[in-house]
């Protein structure tokens, strides 16, 4: 069998794999590339070539329209609670049937909490496991780890 034929047979079985929620999301995904490509093309890309006298004027409007979104984003992420943002649906779609559980309880515990908040200590204790990790790795011997290898034993 050629590689090519071997490519392709490799892409059609991945394919095969994904299931229907996967597909649609897929799908979704790039209906929206193809609606905001359809947009710049027929509104935004318009209305920046009638409305920026230069280039440099046209950066620095992207700048600063760039800035004022975000920050209006950065002011809402400090307010909004993570309970207000409905993530159960995308709890049951993306976690691990077994698991789901846990990621429901983590929900409810931060609930409360704004997104801010939520993201700052996800990541401090993201830091604080890469920490203790490198600790480990200074005093871990390769010996000391399962080999990759399965037959071969310790």
């Amino acid at each position: 069998m050629s590689r090519d034929a071997q490519r392709n047979m490799s892409k059609t079985i991945k394919k095969q794999r994904k299931s229907k929620e996967q597909v649609a999301e897929e799908m979704k995904q790039v209906s929206e590339i193809h609606r905001m490509r359809v947009f710049a093309k027929t509104r935004f890309y318009p209305f920046l070539i009638e409305n920026t006298k230069s280039i440099t004027d046209l950066k620095v409007f992207l700048q600063v329209m760039d800035t004022i979104v975000r920050a209006a984003f950065n002011d809402g992420m400090r307010t909004t609670t993570v309970g207000s943002l409905k993530l159960e649906e995308k709890i049951s779609t993306t976690a691990p049937d077994d698991q789901q559980k846990k990621y429901h309880e983590a929900l409810d515990m931060f609930k409360d909490e704004t997104i801010t908040s939520f993201i700052k200590i996800f990541s401090e204790f993201g830091q604080i496991i890469n920490g203790l990790m490198q600790e480990k790795e200074g005093v871990l011997k390769l010996s000391d780890l399962n080999s990759p290898f399965p037959d071969e034993k310790k």
